[in-house]
């Protein structure tokens, strides 16, 4: 590898760094960071070292600003020898490292580190190459949103419907109800999330509102819940509710309305009304000029 970082490793007990500039993460973007590098290992001589001692380790480690320093504060990946990953399987000819970075934020470093802890005399020197050092981003949206609808149902209830054209990597949804445009003061009114489909294919989603009050404007919003626990929403979208329904008077007596239009026609159409009292049935009939039954209908309870 031409023109690589190198870390030093000459079994003295030494501690070694190699730092990367800052970098900035963003907070909670969609889609993910990965770091990806080359490493390989030789000896002094330009050999695979065959001494690894057993107190020997390389790691990658994040490290974050606190109070004007850069600290370590969690391990990415790690070799050891005889470990999980062991320092004998980094080859001379180098093997390529990709490191998810989904959850992390903000501006970090990412460290080399190089331990010996252990003296020991005559087993020589090796170092630690890192090549092709680079933060990749997958601008993949988790999902792509292409129609979000609200209205007004009949019983005043708010229908909210939503398509989306592909959803990747996404845990569900929930949806969320405000009085003002501001989302801090919604609440969420989905109890459990509703799952996704996760295909590249178009997909609907419906959830109906029943706790709504009459004649009130409200905000809603959709949260989407990626697998790596991040969030996005989309909203504000407004409606407002219809007036309160008016129940409509019983009637005290069982009557006949007026019939209209009067006279009418064969080829008319009439209207005819009955108001039948709670409690009460009643039995409307239409006769022919013969004095037959032609139609019968019944209203009420028995």
């Amino acid at each position: 590898m031409d023109y690589c970082a190198a870390v030093k490793i000459d079994k003295e007990e030494q501690y070694q760094w190699l730092t990367s500039p800052i970098i900035d993460l963003g907070q909670s973007v969609p889609g993910g960071y990965t770091l990806k590098f080359n490493i390989a290992i030789t000896n002094s001589y330009g050999e695979l070292p065959s001494n690894i001692d057993k107190q020997d380790r390389f790691a990658v480690v994040l490290l974050v600003e606190q109070n004007d320093n850069w600290v370590p504060v969690q391990v990415l990946k790690e070799w050891t020898y005889n470990g999980k990953n062991d320092l004998l399987d980094i080859s001379q000819d180098g093997i390529f490292i990709m490191i998810d970075l989904t959850g992390y934020s903000g501006r970090v470093k990412f460290g080399f580190y190089c331990e010996s802890q252990e003296k020991v005399s005559n087993i020589g020197t090796y170092y630690i190459f890192i090549d092709d050092f680079m933060i990749t981003y997958d601008a993949t949206l988790p999902v792509e949103l292409s129609a979000f609808n609200t209205a007004v149902l009949t019983n005043n209830t708010v229908s909210l419907s939503w398509t989306t054209q592909s959803e990747n990597n996404l845990f569900g949804y929930h949806l969320h109800r405000g009085a003002e445009e501001l989302l801090n003061s919604a609440e969420r009114i989905t109890n459990t999330l509703i799952a996704p489909t996760n295909t590249s294919n178009e997909a609907n989603y419906s959830y109906v509102d029943t706790e709504v009050l009459p004649e009130t404007m409200y905000y809603y919003w959709l949260q989407t819940v990626e697998c790596n626990g991040t969030s996005q929403y989309f909203g504000p979208y407004s409606v407002t509710t219809n007036e309160e329904n008016i129940v409509p008077e019983l009637p005290v007596i069982t009557a006949m309305q007026n019939v209209y239009p009067n006279p009418f026609t064969g080829n008319s159409q009439a209207n005819f009304g009955v108001d039948v009292k709670e409690g009460e049935t009643a039995q409307f009939a239409i006769y022919n000029i013969k004095g037959q039954v032609v139609k019968t209908y019944n209203e009420g309870v028995e």
